[in-house]
């Protein structure tokens, strides 16, 4: 998931930190090639996620890391129902690039961080290992759960892009960079005008690319 990426801090002058802005550039530095993201499908997402939850977001807050030398923002999920993996806990803390301690912001370009309050399902890529964005394919493997003025609840992209349906995907021949949605997923042109599949659906749909795996 490397390329290019756009990265800012911003200061204020009551927290004039040098120690801390020093590494926050150093980040800026080794990442600034790290923020382009390959489109990739939801299969693709799905075999290679360690962990697929429903979730919903009950708390974000930003912090040093325990070694003080970066800035993440943490985001604790009540996990709803498990799709792949196993994790012990009701809650599960997930670390993403980025956030604001003490007047110093640094924010990672195409970050797109859950909101409280949020549902949905996530494709986390591993369990063990600290990454810029623990969603495989970033926005890719972050879809949200709406209720309908019926109070039906339905499937759409991190953008709020229904889903209507999912399809096979042929096997390309050269990785393209995403447009923020996985392929394979068919979707509606608006979210007032259609009907994107049921979450229900949608699981029983990932459940099936599941079994179906050799």
């Amino acid at each position: 998931m490397i390329g290019k990426a756009f990265h800012q801090i911003q200061l204020t002058l009551s927290s004039f930190c040098w120690p801390i802005l020093f590494v926050c550039l150093l980040l800026l530095v080794n990442t600034a090639q790290g923020t382009s993201v390959l489109g990739v499908s939801l299969e693709e997402m799905l075999n290679n996620s360690e962990f697929v939850f429903e979730g919903r977001v009950i708390n974000v807050e930003s912090r040093m890391t325990d070694s003080g030398s970066y800035i993440h923002t943490y985001v604790v999920f009540d996990i709803i129902e498990i799709i792949k993996g196993e994790y012990h806990n009701d809650t599960i803390e997930l670390s993403f690039a980025g956030g604001t301690v003490n007047g110093i912001t640094l924010s990672v370009g195409d970050m797109h961080l859950p909101e409280a309050g949020e549902k949905g399902v996530y494709f986390v890529e591993s369990l063990s290992r600290t990454q810029v964005h623990p969603f495989y394919g970033w926005s890719q493997g972050h879809l949200l759960i709406i209720e309908d003025a019926a109070g039906i609840e339905r499937v759409t992209t991190q953008q709020k892009q229904p889903v209507m349906m999912v399809e096979p995907v042929i096997k390309r021949s050269q990785q393209q960079l995403s447009s923020g949605i996985a392929a394979g997923l068919v979707l509606g042109e608006g979210s007032d005008s259609y009907e994107g599949m049921s979450k229900s659906q949608f699981v029983q749909q990932l459940r099936g690319m599941l079994r179906s795996q050799p």
